[in-house]
């Protein structure tokens, strides 16, 4: 309810999709109302948007509770991810301290530095990855802004400048 959910019919099961923040989430229920598939597009820094898939199946009782016991993830179509769940402890009672390193953590601020390397050619620099700019009389073209959309920012930023 809070992402506004629609749901509709499938020729497997009720597909269920919503938006949360900027990514749309799809997941197919089954005839026994259990989930059976989810999929989403994240961005990442090699493949661009990249689709992601899990689907759960041989639904087990555990103490009470129906869980898969098969979970398998494939990401940009390739399998990252199988789990075989072969036994389940529902609310064991369970405490755990965040460290000190992990709650003071800063994410670092994104750098960019440019450099002229000919004639209305310019390398954006300052990261683990790169970009070239290229300078034309009414536009510019950026080839690659790559990582996360921090970084694409940053290197449209400093093109501007």
């Amino acid at each position: 309810m809070e992402n506004q959910a629609a749901a509709k019919k499938g020729t497997t099961g009720t597909v269920v999709s919503f938006t949360s923040g900027k990514f749309k989430v799809t997941g197919t229920i089954d005839a026994q109302n259990m989930v059976a598939r989810t999929e989403t597009w994240l961005p990442n820094p090699v493949l661009g948007d990249m689709l992601v898939e899990t689907t759960f199946s041989s639904y087990e009782d555990y103490n009470g509770s129906e869980v898969p016991s098969t979970i398998v993830q494939k990401q940009g179509g390739f399998p990252t991810f199988d789990l075989k769940v072969t036994g389940v402890k529902t609310n064991p009672g369970l405490s755990l301290s965040v460290p000190d390193a992990v709650k003071t953590a800063a994410i670092p601020p994104v750098k960019v530095v440019s450099q002229k390397i000919a004639d209305g050619t310019w390398f954006m620099g300052g990261g683990s990855h790169n970009s070239v700019l290229l300078e034309y009389p009414t536009y510019l073209v950026m080839i690659e802004a790559p990582l996360s959309e921090a970084r694409s920012l940053a290197v449209i930023e400093e093109a501007k400048n």
